[in-house]
């Protein structure tokens, strides 16, 4: 119980004191920002939010 304790820690320890964190990464940029799957999604997600205006 006491191995089982102490191995415990250590991971804990270890995954807390990883040293970066994700939020402070650049974001990559996007190859397929003008791809015909993203402006569909563009497409809609106006479509959504009209429907969301007109109230259906």
């Amino acid at each position: 119980m006491r191995l089982f304790i102490i191995v415990f820690a250590v991971m804990l320890s270890a995954c807390a004191s990883s040293g970066r964190e994700l939020s402070k990464e650049n974001p990559k940029d996007d190859p397929y920002v003008d791809s015909t799957l993203n402006s569909i999604k563009a497409g809609q997600n106006i479509q959504i939010e009209r429907k969301m205006r007109r109230g259906y």
